[in-house]
């Protein structure tokens, strides 16, 4: 079939790589003939629109021939190429293996700014820098939500992921390590840690399992150094620790009063210090085996 000449060239543009160049049933002013008559038709003066026109691609122009958009056909289906006056690509939309994908270009610059395209697992949408790196990357899946925000250097800055287990941000060095995390613990709580560049915990504020308030700073994963603790009944605790993991200073609220307690190296009692049932203050100093004096005045 031919078309009218001031209207439609043939071609097709292969998009960026991202899309293959592409298909699709586009609309024209036509007449109605059989076999190879359309131009004694037009020549005739036939201006009746055509119910249907078909072609593998098609190019329409401006008066001095720049292709201003583009249909064509590709394996998974067709696409569409919109260009701006000087014939650069604009807008890419284009049927892909898992579905549908979109693509907007920077002409400044020639790269994509934005993406957006169907998944095996969901959806995927990703913006673009000028310098061509993935600035900010939005993927789904059936399980999770995740959005990236990357530095210049296409290295994770910001990772927000939503998920069956609750949400969580994490906040990345240089090095690509996890510097910080604010997260979900579908058993106690919310979280919010920091962590040393070889990801040991440096300080971390949680919720118990009773659902109450804890801050912890550590020296080694799992032993803490200092934690801060509130109780069921109320009452707050600071705790001290060594390298290995024992008390070594504890100073507590409870229903008689403040007490401080002075822990040997294996987490022993060894001294106390608080306030009896007749609200007397009380000194008292142990031995190992839990026998010692207590001093009241």
């Amino acid at each position: 079939m031919r078309v009218l000449k001031s209207d439609f060239l043939l071609g097709m543009i292969v998009g960026s790589g991202l899309l293959a160049a592409g298909m699709l049933l586009g609309g024209a002013s036509a007449t109605r003939s059989s076999n190879n008559s359309d131009t004694a038709a037009m020549a005739a003066g036939d201006s009746a629109p055509s119910d249907l026109v078909r072609a593998r691609r098609i190019e329409i122009v401006d008066e001095v021939g720049t292709v201003l958009l583009a249909l064509g056909t590709n394996k998974d289906g067709g696409s569409v190429s919109v260009r701006d006056r000087l014939g650069k690509t604009t807008l890419l939309a284009s049927a892909t293996e898992h579905g549908g994908t979109l693509l907007l270009t920077n002409t400044r610059t020639g790269r994509p700014a934005f993406v957006v395209s169907a998944t095996s697992e969901g959806g995927r949408s990703t913006l673009f820098s000028e310098n061509g790196h993935a600035a900010m990357d939005i993927r789904t899946t059936a399980d999770a939500t995740t959005l990236t925000v990357a530095d210049p250097q296409n290295r994770p800055g910001f990772v927000i992921k939503a998920g069956s287990d609750g949400g969580s941000l994490a906040a990345y060095s240089e090095a690509g390590s996890v510097y910080a995390r604010l997260f979900a613990d579908i058993s106690n709580g919310g979280v919010i840690e920091t962590y040393e560049a070889n990801g040991e915990p440096l300080v971390s504020i949680s919720s118990t399992v009773g659902g109450h308030g804890q801050i912890s700073t550590f020296a080694s994963p799992g032993k803490p150094m200092v934690s801060l603790t509130a109780t069921a009944n109320h009452e707050g605790h600071i705790y001290t620790y060594n390298l290995q993991g024992q008390p070594l200073v504890a100073i507590a609220s409870n229903p008689l009063g403040p007490t401080l307690r002075v822990f040997n190296s294996d987490g022993e009692a060894a001294v106390t210090l608080e306030s009896n049932e007749s609200g007397h203050g009380t000194v008292g100093v142990w031995r190992r085996d839990g026998t010692g004096r207590a001093v009241t005045p």
